[in-house]
């Protein structure tokens, strides 16, 4: 909830009643497994891995151009990280 926005009591109840997008996405990659199965389920996790490596690999790339080469470090551990992950999960055989 971004408090900065929220100027009056009618605000406040409007922000509590937004919801959250991650309920929704999780509710769809449910319906998607109870509807075509675990490989459904393997390649989203490994489309969401490597979105999540390719967005550490830019940062990390952006933080070397920023002279920041400790926080490029450490971006890019994680991104090694992500990628074995991503490879183990492309590993499993359905």
């Amino acid at each position: 909830m971004n408090f900065e926005s929220i100027n009056n009591v009618s605000d406040l109840v409007e922000a509590n009643n937004e919801t959250d997008p991650t309920e929704a996405i999780h509710a769809l990659i449910g319906e998607a497994v109870s509807s075509h199965g675990p490989k459904v389920a393997l390649d989203i996790a490994a489309e969401i891995i490597g979105r999540l490596v390719n967005l550490h690999d830019a940062v990390a790339e952006d933080k070397v151009a920023e002279g920041d080469a400790e926080t490029a470090m450490l971006w890019a551990q994680d991104s090694r990280t992500l990628t074995m992950a991503k490879f183990m999960v492309e590993s499993i055989e359905m």
